[in-house]
């Protein structure tokens, strides 16, 4: 122990300006992350005074949280080349260190100047914004370990492996291209809306190509921070016990050779492989029955729709209306994915992807009253090649949709007046007006965005009060919050910001026109509990030009 405090008290009085300007762009972050949200409510939607002064210190703010990473790294980089380990000339190798000490002193100079000032930052943060840091401490704990994996530990095994700090910055500028070059090609590949983000897609395919991937969990940012820290770890502990840098340097290209391998030697497989599908989302049961059942919907007011939005367009739209059966109260359903496929007498069949299902998230029927577009109504929107369409337009098609269903239970509900400031919510975060006057609600979590959450609002039928004043209407999304979610994100700052707008026809139980100040509204929370499929067949389908 008298070791390890010599060699962190030896690096504090070499490296304090660097200690410092770390500290200082930490502040500054607490200073600019603070000032920006404690900005007054706007009263306009377009106020260019607001959007210059907002969009200064949105710019500033991220300048900040771009320029710590870096501040970090030349700090680590710093202490670990303070006694280099790649080579046999170095000064302290004349009085040997203990590797098990050497290693806890630089562990423990970055727990001290990496590590517990950005805890405290990320405390003031959430205080800042009237969010408990104290509650916040599960997420704090995993964003600090996808840090680590992801940044941290990657840093260090680098400076571990290299002879200087330029060769360092060299091999990470190789690694930011290889990350570049692997996003770009799994994003190009991916072409669902499934799986479009490429990070999904790379951790996709390892779970689908290799066998050992089912080890990994389904989170992605869980499963890329737990492979770089595994692999690093090895790295540094391998250097640090044994000095051999060449074998190091092996370990550490593991990592990104597993990833290569699997983007580029592997085509990204498509949902629409049933084996997929049902493997992903396994088909119902007798025992476990679909949530919902899907049929036509086709009728005088929902006809089946073809159009080309201009003669030179080389696809055609079809667009087909679907009808749902009840799902119980308590229950919501969200569609992740939708296929189809079309065939016609001959024999001659078409699959792909349908783009749109309008709306996607599904409630009990007396859990929204819609108007123009009923809850219990859908529309499933697609592109058919031309050169398909014109082959299959002859004669009557079956068309075979599957719908894949996640099905969620709601969990807690809370009711409160409509915000006129900015309140807590059990579950949610701190929710305010974004714009005095009108139907939009801004809330702000801790490290990641709440639970699927949607919000209503008792609509009135007759005009507000004197003593209220009515809230104008917001086109825009109904739900906040995500399906699945991960305890945090990858991030510095730990606020997350969501929105819900407000709207006649959608978040609206009541069926009234005017939202007035304080009318009660609910935010009802769900949570995931499988997921499953649910198919129609519609027969003898006539795709031939609308009249």
């Amino acid at each position: 122990m008298k070791q390890v405090l010599h060699i962190f008290a030896k690096d504090v009085r070499r490296f304090w300006p660097e200690i410092l300007v770390s500290l200082a762009i930490t502040t500054a972050l607490v200073c600019a992350v603070s000032h920006l949200y404690s900005l007054p409510m706007r009263t306009h939607w377009i106020s260019p005074e607001d959007d210059a002064r907002e969009g200064k210190l949105r710019a500033l703010t991220s300048l900040i949280t771009l320029l710590l990473p870096v501040s970090w790294w030349l700090l680590i980089a710093r202490v670990i080349y303070a006694e280099s380990l790649v080579g046999d000339r170095q000064y302290w190798l004349t009085r040997p260190y203990d590797w098990k000490k050497l290693l806890g002193a630089k562990m423990t100079f970055i727990a001290a100047f990496v590590y517990l000032p950005l805890v405290l930052a990320q405390g003031v943060m959430l205080s800042a914004v009237g969010l408990n840091p104290f509650a916040s401490i599960p997420g704090m704990l995993f964003n600090l370990l996808l840090i680590t994996g992801v940044f941290v530990l990657p840093v260090v095994a680098i400076a571990t492996v290299t002879s200087s700090f330029f060769r360092m910055t060299l091999t990470l500028l190789c690694v930011l291209i290889g990350v570049g070059a692997m996003a770009a090609h799994s994003s190009g590949n991916s072409n669902n809306g499934f799986y479009s983000e490429s990070l999904d897609g790379v951790f996709y395919q390892l779970r689908t190509y290799l066998s050992p991937a089912h080890l990994l969990p389904s989170g992605n940012q869980l499963s890329l921070a737990l492979l770089l820290l595994a692999v690093c770890s090895i790295a540094i502990v391998l250097q640090y016990t044994l000095r051999r840098t060449w074998l190091s340097r092996l370990v550490l290209l593991g990592a990104p050779v597993v990833l290569c391998v699997v983007v580029f030697a592997f085509p990204h497989r498509a949902l629409s492989d049933q084996a997929e599908m049902n493997r992903d989302f396994p088909p119902p049961t007798a025992g476990t029955p679909a949530p919902v059942q899907i049929s036509d919907g086709r009728d005088d007011h929902h006809p089946l729709i073809r159009h080309r939005d201009s003669p030179w367009d080389n696809f055609v739209w079809v667009k087909v209306p679907l009808h749902l059966s009840p799902i119980p109260e308590g229950t919501a359903i969200v569609s992740d994915d939708l296929e189809v496929t079309v065939t016609n007498a001959s024999g001659v069949s078409w699959s792909g992807k349908v783009l749109d299902l309008y709306p996607k998230e599904f409630l009990p029927s007396s859990s929204n009253v819609s108007g123009h577009w009923p809850e219990q109504s859908r529309r499933a929107d697609f592109k058919m090649p031309l050169d398909v369409y014109d082959r299959l337009k002859s004669g009557p098609v079956n068309l075979h949709l599957t719908l894949a269903l996640t099905e969620l239970k709601a969990t807690q509900v809370i009711r409160i007046p409509f915000p006129t400031h900015d309140v807590f919510v059990s579950g949610v975060g701190v929710c305010g007006p974004n714009v005095v006057g009108a139907g939009n609600i801004r809330c702000r979590s801790a490290f990641r965005e709440p639970h699927f959450t949607y919000v209503s609002a008792e609509w009135s039928f007759t005009p507000c009060p004197t003593s209220q004043t009515a809230v104008g209407e917001v086109r825009g999304p109904t739900w906040a919050g995500l399906v699945y979610s991960e305890p945090a994100e990858l991030g510095i700052t730990p606020i997350m910001s969501s929105w819900v707008d407000f709207m006649p026809d959608h978040n609206n139980p009541t069926g009234g026109e005017y939202l007035c100040t304080g009318t009660p509204i609910t935010f009802s929370q769900y949570k995931p509990v499988r997921r499953t499929q649910a198919s129609l067949t519609i027969r003898n389908l006539d795709l031939s030009e609308q009249q």
